[in-house]
């Protein structure tokens, strides 16, 4: 039974639509009708600045930490991780309508293991480095990390089973970029300019 309220915590914790929230108070606006019209830190560095974009980013790696930090105290971390990322991607409160949850799945990963999230948090910034391009940047950085955890078959409290359908949930949220991807119109991430 506790299990059970913890998952649901966990969706609930994801579905607070922090970019939403940290545009609207700062900013007046609202980030589903500027950018990419999604809710994360990415567009809302792009659309909002950074301070928005900071914020954003925090929040949502601090409640993939948060939900399964408070998984593993009930034996029940890959629920969590699954039940924050669903939140995240498909709020109650915005009609399903939610983020693409790369922050929240590294957040997460930290709670899990430091090391492991520390590791896929440097490859998002390393390919981000390379290539300027943010959502391919994520796609390559969770697919990285995932198979890292698989290769070396690492026993974390968030089950492999468990982080390869929170990669294959982001890559489905991210079909759109792919096809820009594919057709080259993938634009490099700017933060707003005056």
């Amino acid at each position: 039974m506790i299990q059970t309220y913890v998952g649901v915590f966990a969706y609930l914790l994801g579905s607070i639509p922090f970019g939403l929230i940290f545009t609207r108070i700062l900013t007046g606006q609202d980030i589903r009708t500027k950018g990419s019209g999604n809710i994360g830190a990415t567009n809302a560095l792009r659309t909002a600045g950074k301070t928005v974009g900071a914020l954003t980013l925090l929040c949502d790696l601090s409640k993939g930490w948060m939900a399964v930090w408070a998984g593993i105290q009930y034996d029940f971390a890959s629920g969590a991780f699954l039940a924050v990322l669903v939140g995240h991607m498909f709020p109650v409160w915005l009609k399903l309508r939610g983020g693409k949850g790369v922050a929240t799945f590294f957040g997460g990963l930290l709670a899990s293991n430091l090391c492991v999230g520390g590791i896929g948090i440097i490859a998002w910034v390393g390919f981000f480095l390379l290539t300027r391009v943010s959502s391919l940047s994520s796609l390559l950085s969770i697919i990285t990390t995932h198979a890292m955890i698989w290769l070396w078959r690492l026993a974390l409290p968030t089950e492999s089973w468990a982080i390869l359908i929170g990669v294959f949930l982001i890559i489905v949220k991210h079909s759109s970029n792919i096809k820009r991807l594919l057709h080259g119109e993938e634009l490099p991430t700017r933060k707003k300019t005056k």
